[in-house]
Order: structure tokens, then sequence, then C-alpha cells
């Protein structure tokens, strides 16, 4: 009976770590894995767009370096003082969201996940 808890108690830590890990190491997370195990993705990606290339966008980077990164963004908007660039777009429904926040030239925030409509 022991034996059989310790083996639960095993597996179910061993489930946790790999979903951890799993998050913490693809840019769409765990749902986006298991998104994209049962969804259709139609994302667009802008010509110059890496998932290499987007990892290294930090907050702190010029446009500049964002562009020499990933190229010329395939949309952007700007609202209430921040830049947004859009280096995906969906042609359906379902798609990776890849967008990048700018204020005043230097990036604030980035936005990497499976979005589901």
């Amino acid at each position: 009976m022991k034996k059989a808890i310790i083996i639960k108690v095993g597996i179910f830590a061993l489930l946790v770590f790999a979903g951890v890990t799993t998050h913490m190491t693809t840019l769409d997370g765990l749902m986006g894995v298991i998104a994209d195990a049962y969804l259709e993705d139609s994302t667009q990606y802008a010509p110059g767009y890496s998932a290499k290339a987007f990892r290294t966008v930090k907050i702190g980077m010029t446009e500049s370096q964002v562009y020499t990164l990933l190229g010329q963004p395939l949309d952007t908007h700007t609202a209430g003082g921040n830049l947004y660039l859009w280096y995906s777009i969906p042609k359906k429904s379902h798609f990776r969201d890849r967008r990048i926040i700018l204020r005043d030239g230097i990036v604030t925030d980035k936005n990497a996940e499976f979005y589901v409509d």
C-alpha cells in the first residue's frame, strides 16, 4: 500500500514538473501546447518573424532593435500613448498572438499566446 502511494505521488510530481517545464519553455505556455493539439492554428507571421528572434526581445530594447531582430510588423496600432507592433495576425479564428508594445520608442511589454476565439 505504501509503495503504491509513493508511485502515485512520484507520477503526479513528474506530471507537474513536465507541465511547468513546458509552460516556461514555450512561447505559448502549456495552454498553447494543448490548444495546438486540438485546434487549427491560422497564424500568418510577418516575413522577418522567427520564434527565436521574438524570444530575444526584452523590455527596455529600442524600436530600432526590434526591427533589426524581427523586421517590419504586419500591422501597427497606437492607443493610449503605446505603439503596438503585430508580428502575427489571424487568417481565421485561432492564432498565435505575437505582439510587442512600445512607449516612447522603448519596449514595455510583449505578448505571446495561443488566442482562441
